[in-house]
């Protein structure tokens, strides 16, 4: 009898065991909550640095002791298995390669990489932080929001830090995409980005903008059809200046125009400045009247005008009248001839006449005075003529 018990004993023992073994190869499948608390991966004993919570992420503060893990920078070792309340307690945690269920710190969904945060509870790893940071699950399942049982495959791992582009040393860097190469920089920072060009020993050259340009300004190169060359930016003595555009209105200074290499049209009466108190360049006005009348010009604000001289010559007909005569005047509301009054009577058509009699106390019209020509006639064509005024501006 007793041998049979041992038979029978025996037959049981091995019945177990196979069970044991079937079961460890081919679990039978669980409810899902029970799958989220199976620890697949096995169970770690570990001492609580600090009071642990279930379903928390933890890392390790000292050899054989966890504690939550709160930041990206905790380099997780699993999920705790077991509360503990207080530090220096036994808790445990399901080490990599597990199945268990995380809380949750904000909404989550199937496949996100999940790293610590408060408390420990997960967080969806920030893919466009380019700082290393720890993770140390995936998820399985999703939820909406924080303090929610997720199920996990505890799987720790590092993102290393991403490239970045100041710490890189390189003898070409090339954009190869295919179809706009773009090098750009991000906006929004503390400081508007540049590009900088070194110089082999000294000096460089920055490319950047303003804070807030406001639109797109696009630097072109047109195609060259001879050969290359370059554009150069010349010393600027260290004043800051600006280039000088062909179309946006601007003040040149400092500029030397060369005659023989240049040529200056549609250069109007407001154009020629007084370069000193004795030289300035000349310029002429011209009047062509044909009746009786006035024809003015007003010296712009700023200006000063000094007339030196004036001729003119008959273009139609021969003054025949005393009266027919011209006065040329300085109007700054009481006119005043600057010549005497130039007769016409017995000018022929085609003869050439010069103006006498410059009034030195007249000959400078001031900013907002007219310029006068006053063409007296008795008939037609009588006063017809072509009048030339030389002028200078002064200094007001």
């Amino acid at each position: 009898m007793k041998r049979l018990q041992r038979i029978f004993a025996l037959t049981a023992l091995v019945a177990l065991a196979a069970t044991l073994v079937v079961g460890h190869l081919w679990p039978m499948p669980a409810p899902p909550a029970a799958v989220a608390q199976y620890p697949g991966g096995g169970l770690s004993s570990a001492i609580a640095g600090a009071a642990v919570t279930k379903g928390r992420f933890v890392y390790l503060t000292a050899a054989n002791t966890v504690q939550h893990a709160t930041a990206v920078t905790h380099p997780i070792v699993g999920v705790c298995n077991l509360t503990q309340a207080s530090a220096n307690g036994m808790t445990r945690y399901v080490a990599p390669g597990g199945l268990t269920t995380v809380t949750s710190g904000e909404t989550i969904a199937v496949g996100n990489l999940l790293t610590g945060g408060t408390l420990g509870k997960a967080f969806v790893l920030d893919a466009d932080d380019a700082s290393t940071q720890y993770y140390g699950a995936i998820a399985l399942t999703a939820c909406t929001g924080a303090d929610n049982d997720v199920t996990v495959f505890v799987c720790p791992g590092v993102v290393e830090q991403r490239l970045d582009l100041t710490d890189i040393t390189a003898e070409t860097v090339t954009v190869d995409d295919a179809t706009t190469p773009t090098i750009t920089l991000a906006t929004g920072k503390t400081n508007t980005g540049t590009i900088t060009v070194n110089g082999k020993t000294s000096g460089k050259l920055v490319i950047t903008t303003a804070d807030a340009t406001a639109q797109t300004v696009t630097l072109d190169v047109a195609a060259q059809t001879t050969s290359g060359a370059s554009a150069q930016i010349p010393d600027l003595g260290g004043s800051s200046s600006a280039f000088a555009m062909a179309t946006t209105a601007q003040t040149l200074t400092n500029k030397t125009v060369d005659g023989d290499d240049n040529t200056l049209q549609d250069v109007g009466v407001a154009s020629p400045k007084v370069l000193t108190s004795n030289a300035a360049i000349p310029f002429v006005i011209v009047w062509t009247p044909t009746a009786a009348g006035t024809t003015s010009y007003t010296v712009p604000t700023g200006k000063k005008l000094r007339v030196l001289n004036a001729v003119g010559y008959k273009a139609a007909g021969n003054g025949a009248h005393a009266d027919d005569d011209l006065n040329i005047q300085n109007n700054d509301g009481a006119a005043a001839n600057i010549f005497s009054t130039e007769e016409l009577n017995a000018v022929n058509d085609g003869v050439r006449f010069e103006f006498d009699g410059l009034d030195d106390s007249e000959y400078e019209v001031a900013a907002g005075d007219t310029l006068d020509l006053v063409a007296n006639e008795n008939a037609a064509n009588g006063c017809d003529c072509v009048v030339t005024i030389t002028c200078v501006w002064v200094t007001p």
